[in-house]
Order: C-alpha cells, then structure tokens, then sequence
C-alpha cells in the first residue's frame, strides 16, 4: 500500500531494499504500481535500466526480478527492450546482467 504514495525517485532509493527482501509479491507490487497510474511513475524501460545499474544488490535478486518483467510481455515489449538495451550497450563498463538479460530477449521475444 505504500508503494502506492511514491514517486519515481523515492522508488528508486528504496528499490534496493525491495530487491534484496525479493519477495515476489513485493516485486510485483513494483510493477504494479510503477505502471499503474497515468501517467506511470516510472515507465517501464526505466525500471528496466534501474534493474541493471542497482547497486548492493545479490546477482539473483536482479535475475529474478527481471524475469518477473519478461513475465510481463505487454508490458516489456520488445521495443522497449530493445532501448534499453541499446542504452545499456553504450555503458563502460557493462552491468553485469547484460547479457543475461540479451539472451532472455532473445528467447522471449
């Protein structure tokens, strides 16, 4: 219910914590929420790129909360995979779940 009350920035000082805890329904509420309202807080290619450049946070945490966006095809559509990607391309050096995150591209979409 509180995820309700932020904003982009608070989402993102506190997306650390929400990932570490990685409860899934918390994660979802993440999503639900950052797509929600209308506008979204956070549109859904800049959660994806905050998934990548999140600091302090275990491998499999960001591995499984970005497979909770893949769940979400009409939500993470290829197109906005695709800039991100294509954002993250340009990094020096690259986030870490990189290519994890181009091979289930490529195997969902």
């Amino acid at each position: 219910p509180v995820l309700s009350f932020m904003d982009k920035e608070t989402i993102k000082l506190f997306l650390p914590s929400l990932l570490r805890s990685m409860d899934k329904d918390v994660f979802a509420m993440v999503l639900d929420v950052t797509s929600a309202r209308n506008p979204p807080v956070m549109l859904p290619s800049e959660l994806l790129y905050e998934l990548h450049v999140v600091d302090g946070v275990p491998e499999d945490a960001g591995k499984r909360a970005l497979e909770q966006c893949f769940a979400r095809t009409a939500v993470f559509k290829q197109e906005i995979l695709a800039t991100v990607l294509q954002r993250m391309v340009e990094m020096s050096p690259l986030p870490k779940l990189f290519l994890w995150t181009v091979i289930e591209t490529v195997t969902h979409h």
